[in-house]
């Protein structure tokens, strides 16, 4: 678990402080005040709603993000996120660099990952796991792997034969991603997912 401390006051020297642990997310889990006893406890489901909390509030809430209780959403840098719809309000401002859903959070990997900017996971490769997921991005854009790639096959002589051949690439990349996570179970620090490409 990772902490992190705020000050209330203008002195760092009087304020109190308060201490916040955090799971892999960056969820807020636990607050403790300046003697180190428990000020408040939060769990949450999967995508970020709480369903249990006890003593004090605070808004770093859910994988770090700011609470905003007057809209009940999640404010990011780029965009809102509700968690009871689990998704973003507005369309991914890169557009479809992720895939056709823009409105996705993490593409569903919650237990995973977390999208500190609202920009999709790919940018923010923290774990094994993103490191993967983001060298199999990589791998499918290279070979042509789109769905507008996809699309483009029903216009062509012979559309299944290029149906056939993105789907060969898009299984092979998928098994690679396969060696890599379970690279990674092995070993979290692995630092070369192109390894497995």
């Amino acid at each position: 678990m990772g902490d992190h401390h705020c000050v209330a006051g203008s002195d760092p020297a009087s304020g109190d402080y308060r201490y916040y642990f955090r799971d892999h997310l960056g969820s807020t889990r636990r607050l403790l005040d300046d003697s180190k006893n428990t000020d408040a406890i939060y769990e949450f489901t999967p995508y970020g709603q709480v369903y249990a909390h006890t003593g004090e509030t605070t808004t770093h809430l859910f994988t770090g993000h700011d609470w905003d209780p007057t809209a009940n959403l999640y404010y990011a840098p780029f965009r809102y996120y509700a968690p009871g719809l689990a998704r973003w309000l507005t369309r991914d401002p890169l557009g479809m660099a992720d895939g056709p859903n823009v409105y996705s959070y993490v593409s569903g990997n919650v237990i995973n990952r977390h999208d500190p900017l609202a920009l999709e996971p790919g940018d923010d490769a923290t774990t094994c796991q993103d490191k993967c997921d983001k060298e199999y991005k990589k791998v499918l854009k290279k070979q042509g792997c789109t769905l507008w790639n996809m699309l483009k096959c029903y216009f062509k002589k012979k559309p299944m034969a290029c149906i056939k051949a993105l789907k060969k690439n898009t299984i092979a990349a998928g098994e690679g991603r396969k060696l890599c996570y379970a690279a990674c179970d092995e070993d979290p620090e692995n630092t070369y997912p192109e390894d497995y490409f």
